[in-house]
């Protein structure tokens, strides 16, 4: 059984008053998404997933993950959250899931 994780983190977070995505707002001196990710590692059920982040920030989300024992894969984001979803959905597609959790990456702990 193939069971990934979904990790949606395209939000702006404007209400928070920071310069950058919420996800990526830092928490023990890792963004948000990281804790989640790393969350998920430890569970052995999982084979990876996707992170959903807002466009333009790929890259930054991506050196987040390069010492990651599983495998994680970056997307952006759309215009809402159902979007946001569809597109980390499409991003795992050629992987074959048959179960994917969804996550809200603004929910670390």
């Amino acid at each position: 059984m193939k069971v990934f994780a979904l990790i949606l983190g395209a939000g702006k977070g404007e209400r928070l008053g920071f310069q950058l995505p919420k996800a990526f707002v830092p928490l023990r001196g890792k963004p948000l998404f990281v804790h989640s990710v790393l969350a998920f590692e430890e569970v052995k059920e999982i084979q990876g997933g996707a992170i959903v982040v807002p466009e333009g920030w790929e890259g930054e989300a991506e050196k987040h993950l390069i010492s990651l024992k599983k495998r994680w894969k970056v997307t952006k984001g759309g215009k809402t959250r159902q979007e946001s979803a569809f597109f980390g959905l499409l991003a795992l597609e050629d992987l074959r899931p048959d179960y994917v959790l969804i996550h809200d990456a603004a929910r670390p702990l």
